[in-house]
């Protein structure tokens, strides 16, 4: 793929996918916690949920890639900071907001740790920098059981800034070693995955005894990311991993029509399906193109992140409000709907404010480190 900075469309279309995914997993578990159950949402709750995060994480991995091969490590560092921190304070602040307006002034059911936040006497300043630097999420799941200001609710934040400080190495692994490379972290994540989370041999890096959440389980998927931007289209073995990628998700389809085998709880299998699938899509995307789904699709994607990181406000009023056990699985899709609609016509109002933020934030840190706006940028793009 050529380092230019250019907008990767296929990449937008997996991000609205995969975060889309994720928001009807996560109302499908909160209905099943407000004791609403089905066969209809156990499906949806072990396989949408799973899958979503793996292309994320796979996404997360091809960004990191694309930034890496166009700026320097220290201006790579910069972006990253001032692209993940604004949004995640300021979707704590709104999504914060919002729920007392549901609750105090509308009367609606919700919740939000917002509330311990401005009622709590003293302030715990531990908790309220884990939320500021965005490991909330992350720490809330931890062995180490932290209860803080946790409004945005994601533990997602904390672990992909985990991947991105070591995106540069991860990087500069795949382009010394390649499929080898690849093939390496595979074989690290299976370990992972296979090992006790409390007293394995990567149990140190693990903030819970959920295995999926172990950073080092899921460093396939994200070296594999870093490979499909760097490596990936011109391996010379590149018409085998198609080939091989349709006939791994083929032979799973079709275990599933035949036995009901669940693709996605098949334990570490579930990942290799996933970077499967966005081979296929890859090359499906490499021949059919249509300007104008991808121009709304990147508008989408554009809000992706802070739609992920305010919905559960809209999701835990409309589980607490609606009347969920009278619902039909048509009135389960009305009810993701109203989620997906809310979150990303929320975040068009957030996105704009949390981006005037990073140029702020940006600024400021070029001017203390005595850093060019445009330092970053590579030699070969500036002899260009």
């Amino acid at each position: 793929m050529s380092a230019e900075m250019e907008r990767h469309f296929f990449i937008d279309h997996l991000r609205v996918a995969s975060i889309i995914m994720v928001m009807i997993s996560h109302t499908v578990y909160s209905l099943e916690s407000s004791g609403v159950s089905g066969s209809f949402l156990y499906y949806l709750h072990t396989t949408i949920g799973q899958y979503g995060v793996s292309i994320f994480i796979i996404i997360s991995g091809f960004l990191a890639a694309n930034a890496l091969s166009n700026f320097s490590t220290s201006q790579f560092y910069i972006n990253r900071i001032t692209g993940l921190l604004p949004p995640i304070w300021v979707a704590f602040v709104f999504s914060g907001c919002i729920a007392l307006i549901f609750k105090h002034i509308f009367g609606l059911t919700t919740y939000s740790n917002f509330f311990k936040l401005i009622t709590d006497e003293p302030i715990n300043f531990g908790h309220l920098l884990a939320t500021i630097v965005g490991f909330d999420g992350y720490l809330w799941v931890s062995k180490l059981e932290m209860r803080g200001y946790l409004t945005v609710g994601e533990w997602f934040t904390g672990f992909i800034i985990i991947f991105l400080a070591i995106a540069p190495m991860c990087s500069a692994t795949i382009k010394k070693f390649g499929l080898i490379a690849l093939i390496g972290a595979l074989c690290v994540s299976f370990i992972s995955y296979n090992s006790d989370q409390m007293s394995g041999v990567f149990s140190w890096i693990s903030p819970s005894t959920n295995k999926a959440m172990n950073p080092a389980t899921r460093l396939f998927e994200f070296m594999f990311g870093i490979y499909l931007y760097i490596g990936y289209s011109t391996e010379r073995v590149r018409r085998y991993i198609v080939l091989t990628s349709c006939i791994y998700v083929t032979t799973l389809i079709i275990f599933y029509i035949i036995n009901g085998l669940n693709m996605m709880t098949l334990g570490f299998t579930a990942y290799l399906f996933a970077a499967a699938t966005v081979v296929i899509y890859y090359e499906i995307s490499r021949n059919w193109r249509s300007d104008a789904i991808n121009k709304a699709v990147s508008r989408l994607a554009n809000l992706s992140f802070v739609a992920i990181l305010i919905h559960r406000r809209f999701m835990d009023t409309a589980v607490g409000t609606m009347p969920i056990k009278e619902f039909n699985e048509i009135g389960y899709f009305a009810l993701f709907g109203i989620v997906i609609f809310c979150s990303f016509k929320s975040a068009q109002w957030v996105v704009p404010i949390s981006r005037f933020i990073s140029s702020l934030l940006k600024s400021s840190i070029h001017k203390s480190f005595c850093f060019e706006q445009n330092s970053g940028i590579k030699r070969a793009q500036t002899a260009a």
